[in-house]
């Protein structure tokens, strides 16, 4: 696959092979809310969740009920992807909670930033980068104002994985480029879309798999 393509090309590809066939009519058949468990070795483990609301697509994963995180459409995409020869599991009697967990906050509504210690450093991190960019002008056209408040924002509101808020807390100053390589800017303009339509329309759970 070229170097250039997007990474969505490949499903893009597989969707279209699949049109008029069985299998994609039997897909289009399963009713919304369906369930299913899977012992498939995947790169993360828990509830997954892929929801809609409007013409908002969200997909959040969660392992207990203390928390929740959205992912990105790659790495949620390739979670979901199975091999035709996958067998079905049922899912664990924790699945319930977790899910509902889940459920009640898929489209949850902006808080206000808290004062968690890993929030909190990251928020002053995000700060200092501000600053060094204001004093250091010109350093990264690629770390513009507008990229540092979306980036902020999605710290804000929980939107960032903690893999990235451990890759921003640890990025030294002269690596401060390589942010939008790693958080790229379509991510931090869908939480801000998600956001913008999230208190209006119907809410609909489209499908949810537990990854064990």
């Amino acid at each position: 696959m070229s170097e250039t393509e997007s990474w969505e090309t490949k499903y893009r590809n597989i969707l279209d092979d699949a049109r008029g066939t069985k299998e994609y009519e039997n897909a289009l058949a399963i009713p919304h809310r369906a369930r299913i468990g899977r012992t498939a070795k995947k790169a993360r483990k828990g509830i997954l969740v892929f929801g809609r609301k409007k013409e908002m697509c969200v997909f959040k994963i969660s392992k207990d009920l203390l928390d929740s995180e959205i992912l990105g459409d790659e790495e949620a995409v390739k979670l979901f992807e199975a091999d035709i020869f996958e067998d079905a599991k049922p899912v664990s009697t924790g699945f319930d909670a977790v899910y509902q967990h889940i459920k009640r906050s898929l489209f949850a509504g902006i808080e206000a930033a808290k004062t968690e210690k890993a929030k909190r450093e990251i928020l002053d991190k995000i700060t200092s980068i501000e600053t060094l960019i204001k004093t250091q002008a010109g350093q990264s056209a690629a770390l513009s104002e507008e990229y540092l408040k979306a980036l902020r924002y999605a710290a804000e509101i929980d939107a960032l994985s903690g893999y990235t808020m451990q890759y921003i807390r640890r990025l030294p100053p002269k690596d401060y480029a390589e942010l939008p390589a790693s958080i790229d800017e379509e991510f931090l303009e869908r939480v801000q879309k998600m956001t913008r339509d999230i208190d209006t329309g119907p809410e609909s759970v489209i499908l949810s798999e537990e990854l064990r």
